[in-house]
């Protein structure tokens, strides 16, 4: 077997726009069962994730720029798919899943209903016909999927389980 499996990743997060980038890869990471530990420097890890070209996971600091710049309609990030990308036209895996998980599209949003909700018509699952699909999960599993640093560390898969149960609201004794 291959003695890396039996370690945590040891993961470089970049520090520019770090807290937001740590929050999705902690929810990847427990999607995909990867145990890992940060570490402070691009050097001694075994995946790095950053702006940098020769980064393992390529992110957009644009993304998070037009984010401080209150611009948060889906057509700042999203030009021709669901994807946010990078300026070589990468896909950003992380700040896509981060735009999509805290809905941010949804924010200072100028037309509502008539009782003030952000509107259907108006959302990125609206213009691409993806209303019944997990984003989210296509996003971790092509992430996995295209990284190839991630098959060198073990992982559990997760089965998921179904507990029939008839309700019982009391119990005679």
């Amino acid at each position: 077997g291959n003695l890396r499996s039996v370690f945590k990743m040891k993961v470089f997060i970049q520090r520019l726009h770090q807290q937001e980038l740590s929050y999705t890869w902690a929810i990847f990471v427990k999607n995909k069962s990867i145990e890992y530990a940060l570490v402070d420097s691009p050097d001694v890890a075994d995946l790095v994730i950053s702006s940098e070209p020769n980064a393992d996971i390529q992110v957009s600091n644009i993304f998070y720029e037009l984010l401080n710049e209150e611009k948060f309609n889906h057509s700042f990030h999203f030009k021709n798919d669901c994807h946010i990308r990078t300026h070589e036209g990468k896909i950003d895996y992380l700040s896509t899943a981060f735009y999509m998980i805290n809905s941010l599209q949804e924010f200072n949003h100028p037309n509502t209903d008539n009782i003030g909700r952000f509107r259907y018509a108006d959302s990125y699952q609206y213009k691409y016909n993806s209303v019944e699909e997990n984003l989210i999960q296509k996003l971790f599993d092509s992430l996995y999927d295209d990284v190839p640093k991630f098959r060198s560390f073990t992982t559990k898969n997760q089965r998921t389980t179904v507990f029939l149960s008839h309700d019982i609201d009391r119990v005679y004794g």
